[in-house]
């Protein structure tokens, strides 16, 4: 489609595409930054441009280390804005279930892949869990200078070490345009040059060429001694004296552009791009978002809502599962405890336990899987058995007051809580009961569940480094596996509260707060655990079917006892 094409028009053609985009898979980012927002209808086509490299964060909007993540790739890509004819920046959603085909096989999130010229598969690249803005920049360096070293990017600067020797008439083979040769000398391992080259490359007054320092020839005809130096030199060769007292890439560029303006070349410069970059803090809302979480917080009672179950569930076999590329036979047995788990002692059994039954079956009776084919097999079984699920709903007990905020963290935890109080009225409170699993099974698919698939890599790894700690495995009956729980999710909401991520209308609190609970604290405010067992059984075993807001004063709520 755009074989022919000149690449600035493509890259015209392009961002149109992409403004017409879906503005509601962003979430995390929006149009002021400077990021170019994918989904499913804009991603191949813009990645397969064959005019732009491309660089593209994969994330989820409810998982915390990308809502902490968020602000230093929009530092990033702001502070590369200047190469966008060269490699464009873009994040993907994919938390939204449209978004499946661009992010399948992309755990876990955060993630970052690098797209060469027209390339459609990409390659990952392999970041810590905190890089900082800086290293994200040498990461995506290092693949520009592949493809550069690949002889296929003919329009790119030449951000290859200078590999002439002093006795070469560099001069004789300038380009019209330039006025001026810029020697920007360098250790082998830095990156300044390459970031100087690309932030300049649209100066056509001046060339500039990295050299390292193994040319020794070249260090000696400029008396070059110490690292970086910068050598200006004119189209007669002549050595032109600047003085470089702030050696950072951002000092050396200013010393560039204040010689260009000196020499009455500042129209060759253009107009720089220094987008001022307004990010709303992550637990901020706007008003109107304000005004409608007080409605909701005030709506909902503390209750538990089919809707969400069902939306946990559904989510985490759509969205979780069928995004991992291949299952090792640790992560196929971690899948088939958590389908036998929900299999037994998913509530609303009498509406979805065939399904839950024979996903179990199918998957237990696979030696291999991939998420793919997991796909295929439930979107084939919802068909057969349909209607599985009800109708798409939005969260409800676990509505945040942005769509950044809860969700599915929230619904996942409310599906474990009520598995275990599940559990525990399925087989009552004997230690060990025979003839069925032992109370640790549920936490062990949930354990085995957040380790193998779920999104958010930060997350995962505090819950299993926390699971191992707190000794899961050792839980004895049903009712310490639903204390256990509990005593985690408040060892969650501590580690939480106050954070970056924290929903500011629902603040994080140890649970149940004395508005939900006035018997589960004694006098001097320590827990009376019978009395939050009897809160938890209570609260995770009645079923609120409807999910309109009604006033928890009133008695419209229709319950559902799980039996």
């Amino acid at each position: 489609m755009f074989k022919n094409l000149n690449p600035f028009f493509v890259l015209i053609i392009v961002c149109v595409i992409i403004v017409e985009g879906d503005k509601e898979s962003a979430i995390l980012y929006d149009a002021s930054d400077p990021i170019v927002i994918l989904d499913y209808t804009n991603f191949e086509t813009a990645v397969n441009n064959r005019s732009t490299a491309w660089f593209v964060e994969y994330y989820f909007h409810w998982c915390g280390h990308c809502q902490r993540f968020a602000p230093t790739f929009k530092s990033f890509s702001s502070n590369i804005n200047d190469w966008s004819d060269i490699v464009q920046v873009g994040v993907i959603n994919c938390a939204d279930e449209k978004n499946s085909d661009p992010c399948n096989g992309v755990r876990p999130v955060p993630a970052i892949k690098y797209f060469s010229l027209g390339e459609v598969t990409g390659k990952k690249i392999n970041m810590s869990s905190h890089s900082t803005e800086v290293e994200i920049r040498q990461r995506l360096i290092d693949e520009l200078h592949k493809d550069h070293q690949s002889g296929q990017r003919s329009y790119w600067p030449d951000i290859a070490p200078y590999s002439g020797d002093a006795s070469e008439d560099w001069e004789e083979v300038l380009p019209p345009p330039v006025n001026y040769q810029l020697f920007l000398f360098e250790g082998n391992n830095s990156y300044l040059g390459t970031e100087v080259i690309l932030d300049l490359h649209k100066m056509t007054s001046l060339q500039i060429r990295r050299v390292t320092n193994d040319n020794e020839p070249l260090q000696r005809k400029y008396d070059v001694t110490t690292f970086p130096a910068l050598v200006v030199l004119d189209r007669a060769g002549r050595v032109i004296p600047v003085e470089l007292l702030d050696s950072t890439r951002e000092g050396i560029t200013k010393v560039i552009k204040d010689f260009m303006r000196s020499q009455g070349l500042i129209s060759a410069l253009g107009q720089p791009t220094d987008p001022k970059i307004q990010v709303q803090s992550n637990n901020e809302v706007s008003p109107a978002e304000s005004k409608h979480s007080e409605s909701i917080k005030k709506s909902f009672q503390d209750g538990l809502y089919q809707a969400d179950l069902e939306r946990a569930l559904k989510y985490s076999l759509i969205q979780e599962i069928s995004l991992t590329d291949e299952f090792t036979n640790d992560k196929l047995q971690a899948l088939t405890i958590y389908l036998e788990v929900l299999a037994n002692y998913f509530p609303l059994r009498k509406g979805n336990s065939e399904f839950l039954i024979r996903l179990h079956e199918i998957v237990a009776n696979e030696t291999s899987l991939t998420g793919e084919i997991f796909k295929n097999i439930v979107t084939k079984l919802q068909q057969e058995l349909s209607p599985v699920f009800m109708e798409d709903r939005e969260w409800t007990g676990c509505k945040g007051s942005a769509p950044r905020f809860r969700g599915f963290p929230c619904g996942l935890w409310t599906l474990f809580h009520t598995l275990t109080v599940s559990y525990a009225k399925d087989v009552g409170d004997e230690a060990n009961p025979s003839g069925v699993e032992s109370p640790s099974i549920i936490l062990g698919a949930m354990y085995g569940y957040i380790k193998n698939f779920f999104g958010c890599s930060d997350c995962a790894s505090h819950f299993v480094d926390m699971a191992n700690r707190r000794n899961y495995s050792a839980v004895m009956t049903p009712d310490d596996a639903i204390l256990w729980l509990w005593e985690a999710h408040n060892e969650v909401n501590q580690r939480l509260s106050s954070d970056y991520t924290e929903d500011p209308v629902y603040p994080k609190i140890q649970y149940p707060s004395w508005k939900h609970c006035n018997t589960c604290r004694h006098g001097n405010a320590s827990w009376n655990l019978q009395e939050v067992l009897h809160y938890l059984k209570n609260k995770y075993s009645r079923i609120i079917l409807s999910n309109q807001p009604v006033l928890p004063e009133s008695n419209e709520f229709k319950f559902q006892a799980l039996d």
